[in-house]
C-alpha cells in the first residue's frame, strides 16, 4: 500500500510540473496583449520581466508599452527596427544605463518617447552623440527620474548636442541639476514650449536660478519647476520668458518674499495667464504679508489664475488687491492665517474674479456683527471657505450685488445656523457639511431663493429634525433638488418634515439610525434617487411602499436599501414579495442580505429567497388568515349587534353631548320649561295637530306648545332640533296613528322622549291614540307603554271630544 501511495504522489507531482511548464510556455508565446483603439494599435508588454522585445509582434503596431521590464540596450535597436509605424514608445522603469547612437534610427514616425525611471545620468556616456538621430517627428520626450540626489555630480549637464537634433520637440521632462545649463544648442529647439523640471516626478535640485538661466528657451509657454529646492532666484531670471502662459514654481519653501517679488518682476512683460506660487515660504515663517510690489509687477499682465496656497499669509498691504490685473478670474489663497480686516475689506476690488478659495485659512474666532454688509466681487460665482475652524454664522448679514452660485463652508464649526442673509439670491449650491450643527433657525435659508443643492451631511441634526413636525427647517426651499442629510444621527423623521421640498430629485439619508419611515414623500413627484443605506430598517410598511409605487409612476425612481438589517420572515413576506416584484427599483442589490433576526435565512440575498420563504410560510399563512377572518367576522357581528341594540341611547347621548359642548342654555320659566308639551305627530296628521291642538290647548287652555312645523330653528339638524324641543318641554304628546308608525322621524321623537325620561327620571310621555293601529306594527317599547300606562284615545263622537281635551289638558298641567 505504501508503494502505491508513493506512486500516486509522484504522478500528481509530474502532472503539476507539466501543467506549469505548459502554462509558462504559453506565457512566453504570448507575452503581450494586443488591443485596438480608435486611432491606435497597441502592444501592451508591461510588467513581463522581458529582457528583449518579444518576437511575433505585428509590425504595424503604432504603440509599444514596455514599462517595468529589464530590457538590454545592446539588443534594443535591432528589436525596434521592425516597427516603422510606431508613434508611441514607452521604455520607462527598465534597467537602461546607457543609450547607443542611432538607437531609434528606424522610428521616423515616433511622436512620444518615454525613458523615465531608468538609470540614465545626464552625461555624454549615457547620451552619446546621435542618440536621438532619426526622430524628425518626435514631439514629447521624457527623461526625468533618471538621476538620484545621491548621484548628482558636477560634471552632469543637460545633453544639449543630443537634444538639438529634435527640431520638432515640443515637450521635455528632465531632471533638474545644480550644474545644468540650457546652452546655445537649445536655440535650435524652436518648437519647445513645455518644460518640466520637477522634484515631484523625478529629481530637481536647483538652489540658484541665475539671470541668464532661460535665455535660450524663449519659446516656452509652460514651465514647471515645482519642488526644485530653489532658495534664490535672480531678479531678471524670468524676463526672457515672454511667451510663458503657465508657470508653476510651487513647493520651493526655501525662499522668502523678496524672491517671490523677483518672480513677479520677471513676468511683468510676459503672456502669463496661470501663476502657481504655492508653498513658497517655510512653514515656520510668521506674519507673511502680501506686498504691493508682487501685485504691481503683475498689474500689466493678462493673468487669469493666481494661486498662493500654503504660504501662511496673515494679511495684505493696503491696495494690493486693487493692483492685481483686472483679467484675474481665479484667486486661491488656501492654508493661510488670514483674519478679518484689511484683506477681506479689499475683496471687492477683484472685479472680474469668478472663484475665490480661502479654505484652511480663517482661524479667527472674531464674531460677525449682525447687520454687517460684505462687499463681494461683482462677478464672483464660487466661494470656498472649507476646513477653516470658522465658528460664527451669518446673522442678518447683507452682501453687495454679486453673481455667487456656489458657497462652501464645509468642515467648519458652525454649530448653529442662524441666518438670515441677504443678497445671495443666485446661490444654487450650499455646502454646510461637517460643521457639528445641532440646530437650524426658522428662516435661515430664506435668503437662498434659488437654492438647488444643499449638503448638510456629517452634522448633528437628528434630534432637531425629530421635533420639526411642521417642516420649518426647509420651509423656504421649494426649489431644492438635492439634499444630503447623511451621517446626522437621525432616528425618527416626522411626517411633514419635508413637506415643502416639492422639487427634490435626490434625498440622501444614509448612515443614520432610522428604523421606521414615517415621513411623506408623495409630493416629491420628481424624486429619482432615495438613499436609505446603512440605517436600521428591517422592512417597509404599506404606507411607504405605496408612496414609492406612486412616485415610480411619474419618475424613474431608484432606492438604496443596502446595509440595512432586513428581516426575511413570514411576518415580512408581503414586503419581500413587493421588493422582488420591483427589483428594478433598487440599486446595489448584491448588498441586500437577510439579517440574523430572520432565523434560517440569515445572510441570504433578499431577492433570491421569495420562493423558499413562500413555501415555509404557506401553512402558517392559511391558518393565520383563517383565524383572522373568523375573529374579524365575530368582532364585526358583535359590534353591529351592540350598536343596533343601543342605537337610540347612543344617538341621545351624542346630541346631549353636542348641546353641552355648544353651551346651549334652556330658557327657564316658572315650571322650569319653555313649553308645556312637545307635540309629536306625522306630517299626514298635520291639520289635526296644528288646528285642534293650537285651538283647544293654546288658545282656550292657555298652554305653551312646541310644534316642529312652527317652532324648530331653521338651519339646525332635525335630530338636534328634536332633542332640544324635548328637553325644553315638560311633556311629549305622542299622536299615535298608522302615519306615525310609518314615519322615521316620529319614531325618532318617541325614542328620544323615552331616553330623556329615563335619564331625567320623569314620566314625560303622554300617549294619544288618534287612529286605530295594528298591534303587530307598533314598536316593542311603544306597545309595552300602551299595555302598562294609561293613554288617551281621541273620540270620533263630537260630544265626547270636549271631555278628551279637558283630560289631555289636565295630564299636561299635572305637576
Amino acid at each position: 500500500m505504501g508503494n502505491i501511495g508513493a506512486c500516486l504522489l509522484g504522478l500528481i507531482y509530474a502532472i503539476s510540473i507539466w501543467t506549469f511548464m505548459q502554462a509558462d510556455q504559453l506565457t512566453l508565446k504570448r507575452p503581450c496583449m494586443l488591443r485596438h483603439e480608435p486611432h491606435d494599435y497597441i502592444a501592451d508588454c508591461r510588467n513581463r520581466n522581458l529582457t528583449d522585445i518579444p518576437n511575433g509582434l505585428p509590425p504595424n503596431i503604432n504603440a509599444l508599452l514596455l514599462r517595468n521590464n529589464i530590457l538590454n540596450i545592446t539588443r534594443l535597436p535591432a528589436g525596434l527596427s521592425r516597427f516603422s509605424d510606431l508613434s508611441h514608445l514607452d521604455l520607462s522603469c527598465n534597467q537602461l544605463r546607457v543609450l547607443q547612437p542611432r538607437t531609434f534610427i528606424h522610428l521616423n514616425n515616433l511622436d512620444t518617447l518615454n525613458l523615465e525611471g531608468n538609470h540614465l545620468p545626464l552625461n555624454n556616456l549615457a547620451y552619446p552623440n546621435a542618440t536621438f538621430r532619426g526622430l524628425p517627428n518626435l514631439r514629447s520626450l521624457k527623461i526625468n527620474n533618471n538621476v538620484k540626489d545621491q548621484d548628482l555630480t558636477s560634471d552632469m549637464d543637460y545633453p544639449s548636442y543630443v537634444l538639438s537634433e529634435l527640431s520638432d520637440l515640443e515637450e521635455l521632462l528632465i531632471d533638474g541639476i545644480p550644474s545644468g545649463e540650457f546652452g546655445e544648442e537649445f536655440r535650435s529647439l524652436g518648437k519647445l514650449t513645455n518644460l518640466t523640471l520637477s522634484g515631484r516626478i523625478g529629481t530637481c535640485n536647483i538652489p540658484d536660478i541665475r539671470g541668464d538661466y532661460f535665455k535660450n528657451l524663449k519659446h516656452l509657454t509652460y514651465l514647471n519647476m515645482t519642488q526644485c529646492s530653489i532658495s534664490r532666484i535672480r531678479r531678471g531670471a524670468l524676463t526672457n520668458l515672454h511667451n510663458i502662459t503657465i508657470l508653476d514654481m510651487s513647493s520651493n519653501s526655501r525662499m522668502d518674499m523678496n524672491h517671490v517679488e523677483n518672480i513677479s518682476y520677471g513676468l511683468q512683460n510676459s503672456s502669463v495667464e496661470i501663476l502657481k506660487l504655492n508653498s513658497m515660504v517655510s512653514e515656520y515663517e510668521t506674519c507673511i504679508v502680501i506686498s504691493k510690489l508682487i501685485a504691481q509687477y503683475l498689474h500689466t499682465t493678462n493673468l487669469k489664475e493666481l494661486y498662493l496656497n500654503d504660504n501662511y499669509i496673515v494679511s495684505a498691504e493696503m491696495g494690493v488687491l486693487s493692483l492685481l490685473p483686472k483679467s484675474l478670474e481665479v484667486f486661491s489663497i488656501r492654508k493661510s492665517r488670514l483674519v478679518y480686516g484689511t484683506f477681506f475689506e479689499q475683496l471687492y476690488h477683484l472685479e472680474n474674479v469668478r472663484i475665490i478659495d480661502l479654505s484652511e485659512t480663517i482661524g479667527s474666532a472674531f464674531p460677525i456683527t449682525p447687520g454687517l454688509t460684505f462687499s463681494l466681487p461683482p462677478k464672483l460665482e464660487y466661494f470656498y471657505c472649507e476646513d477653516s475652524t470658522f465658528r460664527f454664522a451669518f446673522e442678518n448679514v447683507n452682501f453687495t450685488s454679486n453673481k455667487l452660485k456656489m458657497v462652501s463652508y464645509r468642515k467648519n464649526v458652525i454649530t448653529h445656523w442662524v441666518g438670515r442673509v441677504y443678497g445671495l439670491n443666485h446661490v444654487s449650491e450650499l455646502d454646510l457639511s461637517e460643521n457639528f450643527c445641532e440646530r437650524i433657525d426658522d428662516g435661515c435659508l430664506l435668503g437662498f431663493t434659488h437654492l438647488k443643492i444643499l449638503r448638510a451631511n456629517s452634522n448633528y441634526l437628528g434630534e432637531f429634525l425629530r421635533k420639526d413636525e411642521t417642516g420649518q427647517a426647509f420651509a423656504y426651499s421649494p426649489t431644492l433638488q438635492f439634499l444630503d442629510l447623511s451621517l446626522n444621527r437621525i432616528q425618527i423623521l416626522p411626517e411633514n418634515v419635508f413637506r415643502n421640498l416639492v422639487s427634490l430629485n435626490t434625498l440622501n439619508l444614509s448612515k443614520n439610525s432610522i428604523s421606521n419611515l414615517e415621513f411623506k414623500i408623495t409630493h416629491m413627484t420628481n424624486l429619482t434617487f432615495l438613499d436609505l443605506s446603512s440605517n436600521e430598517i428591517s422592512s417597509l410598511d404599506h404606507m411607504f411602499m405605496s408612496q414609492l409605487d406612486l412616485i415610480s409612476k411619474t419618475s424613474v425612481l431608484k432606492v438604496d436599501l443596502s446595509d440595512n438589517p432586513l428581516i426575511c420572515s413570514c411576518v415580512t413576506l408581503y414586503f419581500i414579495q413587493w421588493m422582488t416584484q420591483r427589483k428594478g427599483l433598487f440599486v446595489n442589490q448584491h448588498l441586500y442580505e437577510c439579517s440574523k433576526d430572520s432565523g434560517w435565512l440569515y445572510k441570504e440575498n433578499v431577492f433570491e429567497i421569495l420562493l423558499q420563504l413562500q413555501q415555509k410560510c404557506v401553512s402558517h399563512f392559511d391558518l393565520a388568515m383563517g383565524m383572522l377572518v373568523s375573529i374579524t367576522s365575530v368582532t364585526c357581528i358583535l359590534i353591529a349587534s351592540i350598536l343596533y341594540r343601543y342605537r337610540w341611547k347612543l344617538r341621545y347621548l351624542y346630541y346631549v353631548a353636542r348641546r353641552h359642548y355648544r353651551n346651549v342654555n334652556l330658557t327657564q320659566h316658572g315650571n322650569g320649561f319653555e313649553y308645556n308639551a312637545f307635540i309629536s305627530y306625522a306630517d299626514e296628521d298635520r291639520d289635526f295637530a296644528l288646528h285642534m291642538f293650537i285651538q283647544k290647548l293654546e288658545r282656550e287652555g292657555n298652554l305653551r306648545l312646541c310644534l316642529h312645523h312652527r317652532d324648530f330653528i331653521p338651519g339646525e339638524p332635525i335630530a338636534a332640533n328634536i332633542l332640544s324641543a324635548i328637553q325644553k318641554s315638560q311633556f311629549v304628546v305622542i299622536v299615535l296613528s298608522p302615519n306615525f308608525l310609518d314615519s322615521y322621524w316620529c319614531r325618532y321623537e318617541f325614542e328620544m322622549a323615552r331616553m330623556e325620561g329615563l335619564y331625567t327620571e320623569r314620566n314625560m310621555v303622554v300617549l294619544v291614540k288618534y287612529k286605530e293601529v295594528l298591534p303587530k306594527l307598533v314598536p316593542r317599547d311603544l306597545l309595552y307603554m300602551m299595555h302598562t300606562q294609561t293613554f288617551l284615545e281621541y273620540p270620533q263622537d263630537t260630544d265626547d271630544q270636549d271631555t278628551f281635551w279637558t283630560a289631555l289638558k289636565d295630564a299636561i298641567e299635572a305637576p
